[in-house]
């Protein structure tokens, strides 16, 4: 697709209301700063080529465009009035180009340690990842560019982006978010240390026996996941399989402060189940939970209930502090 000179005019529109208004531009507005008359729906047609071209940007499917860091670098080398910038526009101009790069970036490597993209699988094209991120194509690509440098993901030439079977660089990546999220996440291990243990002591005196073949059942389930390495599943049922004990307890204020605390360390459990030796130690203390359940022994499971939750928290003091992944 050609860069016509119509569409560099519109793109020049674009970038300079963007840097004066810091908001959308519309095919209205365009329309009445064009230098010759134009019609709405050709501005329309313009910028959706603009956009799939990478140098605009859709926020919502709604709004007006932004530039892409692409129409950025055009606007600077080619399109742009030729005088000094104030510091206001050149800062402007920085944290444009700087912003969606870096938060597009972050969402792909998060998905890589989480393991929604798994190792050595295909990464979506860069269309499917641009309109869910409400990115142009070329930000993507750039993104897809530094991630290899960092060793997160292998350009295949002719293939497309694939995550990188080598796990160093991932395995970084997990250390810095434990280190910048470590207060929040012994906090919510102390409010666990404190709310699990009695909801086991509760469960094993007011359990009925589906709740016991639930847990038996999720247990199993676990134990499968782990054995196929399979981390978004290990995840799944790690979780289910505290969140059944919490319901089983039947007690109210329990099962609500439980759903908030698992919604704050859902990122915490898929990243360190990451690492398959963190699930393979969590199959016995969940194994002595569970026959201490089914055996009615209420200090028994809470004693267990309760050992395993410190070994959790010394795991995550480990990884931040000393930078140990295989809990």
């Amino acid at each position: 697709m050609e860069l016509t000179q119509r569409k560099k005019q519109i793109l020049k529109i674009v970038v300079d209301s963007y840097i004066n208004t810091a908001e959308p531009v519309g095919s209205k507005a365009i329309v009445a700063l064009m230098p010759e008359k134009v019609s709405s729906a050709t501005v329309r047609n313009e910028l959706a080529d603009l956009t799939d071209m990478g140098y605009l940007e859709q926020p919502h499917t709604s709004a007006g465009r932004i530039p892409s860091a692409r129409g950025y670098r055009l606007y600077v080398n080619e399109l742009m009035d030729r005088k000094t910038l104030s510091a206001e526009e050149e800062a402007s101009i920085n944290t444009a180009l700087a912003k969606p790069l870096q938060q597009v970036e972050q969402v792909i490597a998060d998905r890589i340690v989480d393991g929604t993209y798994a190792v050595d699988t295909k990464l979506p094209a860069e269309m499917t990842l641009s309109k869910q991120l409400g990115v142009g194509r070329g930000t993507v690509r750039e993104a897809f560019r530094l991630l290899e440098a960092k060793g997160l993901v292998e350009i295949r030439p002719g293939r497309g982006a694939f995550v990188a079977s080598d796990k160093e660089a991932g395995t970084e990546q997990t250390v810095q978010w434990f280190r910048a999220n470590e207060m929040e996440l012994l906090d919510c291990v102390q409010v666990r240390n404190a709310l699990e243990p009695l909801a086991a002591r509760l469960m094993a005196e007011r359990s009925q026996p589906e709740d016991l073949l639930e847990l038996q059942h999720i247990h199993q389930k676990f134990v499968e996941a782990v054995e196929k390495q399979d981390a978004a599943t290990i995840a799944k049922y790690d979780e289910k399989f505290h969140t059944s004990i919490v319901k089983a307890s039947r007690n109210q204020l329990l099962i609500k402060i439980n759903h908030q605390t698992c919604e704050r360390i859902k990122n915490f459990r898929q990243r360190t189940f990451q690492h398959n030796q963190n699930a393979l130690n969590a199959i016995m203390p969940h194994a002595k939970i569970l026959a201490a359940l089914q055996a009615g022994d209420a200090d028994a499971a809470e004693h267990y209930m309760h050992s395993h939750l410190e070994l959790v928290a010394q795991d995550l003091i480990s990884m931040t502090r000393d930078g140990n992944v295989s809990l």
